[in-house]
């Protein structure tokens, strides 16, 4: 029996970045009331060696997916809005929310060493969200 799991996306005119985990074989696109009129789509895969890196400053109003190649490291993080940051192991294999809000937030958070970094507006919604900045310490 195939398993369906949701992963929420809203469209926007910017690229965001969705992380979709190892574990699925497809991907189905649909609209918010299951039906199959969803607009025109471009999807891109990439490679974990082909994301971004995380720079000193970073900042948007899209989700993303960042490679952070340094080891434990401060970062202050303000969000607009509703915002989600969260670490992934390279493997896949860990995951650590760093931290969530509801609302306006600015704070430090420390990210644990070397791995991807997905900033979303939480860890089940991705695309277009209020600006949000991390900047490195």
């Amino acid at each position: 029996m195939t398993k369906h799991e949701h992963i929420s996306f809203v469209h926007s005119h910017e690229k965001a970045h969705v992380w979709i985990p190892a574990r699925y074989e497809r991907l189905g696109v649909t609209d918010t009331r299951g039906g199959r009129r969803t607009g025109r789509w471009s999807l891109e895969y990439r490679a974990l060696t082909e994301l971004p890196d995380l720079l000193d400053e970073n900042e948007g109003e899209v989700s993303r997916i960042l490679r952070h190649r340094r080891g434990e490291t401060r970062a202050d993080v303000t969000f607009q809005g509703t915002g989600c940051v969260r670490h992934f192991s390279l493997d896949g294999r860990r995951q650590q929310e760093l931290v969530r809000n509801v609302g306006s937030f600015h704070g430090t958070i420390t990210i644990p060493g070397e791995g991807l970094i997905a900033i979303s507006a939480d860890p089940t919604s991705w695309g277009p969200l209020q600006k949000w900045k991390l900047k490195l310490k």
